[in-house]
């Protein structure tokens, strides 16, 4: 599995190319600001075929360039999310730059296994920092992005218009289910495990 990881201004959001070294089949998860030239160049480089945009939420910093990506592939969405990509700010938070939004959208459904080429990853909806936040967890590979829910040492702002303070800590108590050996890439900041995350099991 190749995983490049893209730090995108203004608040260093993580973009992510990920794709399969066998199809060479390859996703973006959250394109932030000036994600696109990068991952273009990623794309070229290692020769791979971008099929989708994958969106963890759809908070502005997470989906500046998701409608730049729409007009070549397919975005992937909770449906609880859908609408802010459709019409961004429209959960209202305040957006410091013009966005677009999406032409069209795809669910990614909770429990859903889908494939990335031989890989395969699995929609943990994991409300609390918005209604729709989601993890994407590839079991085979020892992987989960998280978005903005899992951060190394603790978790999304729940104080936020569209978030549900009181769903953080069950979503949380689901990850922490997973094994502790699994690699977190988060939605900002580095990367962590599950393992090394011990406060999870006093959430």
């Amino acid at each position: 599995m190749l995983i490049q990881c893209f730090s995108c201004p203004p608040i260093e959001t993580n973009t992510y190319l990920i794709a399969c070294e066998s199809s060479r089949e390859a996703a973006v998860i959250d394109p932030g600001l000036e994600s696109y030239e990068h991952v273009q160049a990623s794309v070229k480089e290692h020769q791979l075929t971008l099929s989708r945009v994958l969106l963890t939420h759809s908070h502005w910093d997470h989906i500046v360039e998701a409608a730049t990506f729409n007009k070549e592939i397919p975005v992937y969405v909770h449906p609880l999310d859908a609408s802010n990509v459709l019409q961004p700010g429209s959960d209202g938070l305040s957006l410091p730059l013009p966005i677009k939004g999406c032409t069209s959208i795809l669910d990614l459904e909770e429990g859903k296994k889908y494939s990335l080429g031989n890989l395969t990853f699995t929609v943990i909806h994991t409300p609390g920092h918005s209604k729709g936040s989601v993890c994407l967890y590839f079991e085979s590979e020892k992987t989960l992005f998280s978005g903005d829910t899992l951060f190394q040492g603790t978790y999304g702002k729940i104080t936020l218009p569209t978030s549900q303070p009181e769903l953080m800590g069950p979503s949380l108590k689901r990850l922490a289910l997973l094994p502790p050996s699994t690699i977190v890439y988060p939605g900002h900041g580095p990367a962590t495990q599950i393992g090394h995350e011990t406060w999870l099991n006093t959430v």
